[in-house]
């Protein structure tokens, strides 16, 4: 039977655990706590399995941290690129789940956050953000909380008679339709397009 010789401690939160025929596998540290792991100790097949599993987490998680920090994901996202790189681990979904415990994913958040950078940087309309959300698997509850938390009417209409102004007024029907079509395709309701079409030229 396999035997944990050593655990050495490590900076970063994590254990380096030796064992007795040269293995070594690195685990969170308070995956030791929780497998109540110390030197010395027989492994059973089972308690072995528990160990690389644990390993296996580790490296999922220090994986997901990297991505979180170069830029904040949503659930679905994370859990996309996660099984692009570790396929069939079915550690994955643990990992996700002590993510959201640790408030490190947040769909909630990530929607305020999401809606506010494209009022603040793109010539977008409600929709055209609904629909980047959708498919960014966020849920419909947390949509319309951004929505309705960080999108002013006006400013939508200040962003779609900016469009008009940079395209050119339109002097025929061949042309607004084509514009028309423009600000549909960025997410401006029909309601909208059509007022800022029909006032005079801005």
């Amino acid at each position: 039977m396999l035997q944990l010789e050593q655990i050495q401690w490590q900076t970063d939160g994590s254990a380096l655990l030796r064992l007795s025929d040269s293995e070594e596998v690195r685990i969170l540290a308070l995956s030791v706590t929780e497998l109540s792991l110390y030197a010395g100790q027989q492994l059973s097949p089972d308690l072995l399995e528990q160990i690389q599993s644990a390993g296996r987490f580790r490296e999922i998680y220090k994986k997901s941290l990297d991505l979180l920090a170069r830029r904040e994901h949503s659930i679905w996202e994370l859990r996309q690129k996660l099984r692009q790189r570790f396929p069939g681990l079915r550690e994955m979904e643990p990992v996700l789940l002590r993510l959201e415990e640790q408030k490190f994913l947040c769909d909630e958040r990530f929607s305020l956050n999401f809606v506010r950078s494209r009022m603040a940087n793109r010539s977008w309309g409600a929709y055209r953000l609904r629909a980047e959300l959708k498919q960014r698997g966020v849920a419909g509850q947390w949509i319309d909380q951004a929505l309705a938390s960080e999108v002013d009417e006006s400013v939508l209409r200040e962003k779609a008679e900016a469009l008009v102004r940079k395209s050119g007024f339109p002097t025929d029907p061949a042309a607004k339709r084509k514009l028309a079509q423009k600000l549909y395709q960025r997410g401006f309701s029909q309601e909208l397009i059509n007022q800022v079409l029909s006032q005079d030229p801005l």
